[in-house]
């Protein structure tokens, strides 16, 4: 029996499951972390706009929120939401976007974006990396 495979550059998702090559699990996470500063950025611009604003929260749920796990996971469901969109336009079929919706509880909670301002210490936050949202 033949498999089918879907590739999109260097991914390949086979039966539902992902597997990254080491050069685009790191082109993957650079993608995850700028779109994340270019949200960042945009947040933060006089007159922001309230979608802006929204933005800014999902940002912060990523990179500054150092409280406990109920706080981190207050906005995982916005963090999932986002990097669904930076998914989208990264080129994953829509296969691999609903697993990644599915596990953006668990994976995305602990999702670290660094930064020249320093990481945060958060322990749900240094776990990880962007493997962990395909890993089950």
């Amino acid at each position: 029996m033949h498999e089918k495979v879907h590739s999109t550059g260097l991914i390949q998702f086979q039966q539902g499951s992902i597997q990254l090559s080491a050069d685009a699990h790191e082109n993957l996470k650079r993608v995850v972390r700028d779109y994340f500063s270019y949200l960042d950025l945009i947040s933060k611009r006089p007159g922001k706009s309230g979608q802006a604003a929204e933005t800014k929260l999902a940002v912060i749920g990523f990179a500054d929120i150092c409280g406990d796990a109920a706080e981190v996971m207050e906005t995982s469901r916005k963090r999932a939401l986002l990097v669904e969109r930076v998914l989208i336009d990264y080129g994953l079929p829509s296969d691999a976007i609903k697993q990644v919706r599915w596990h953006g509880v668990e994976g995305l909670s602990m999702f670290q974006a660094s930064g020249p301002e320093g990481e945060c210490q958060n322990p749900w936050m240094n776990m990880v990396n962007v493997g962990l949202f395909f890993a089950h």
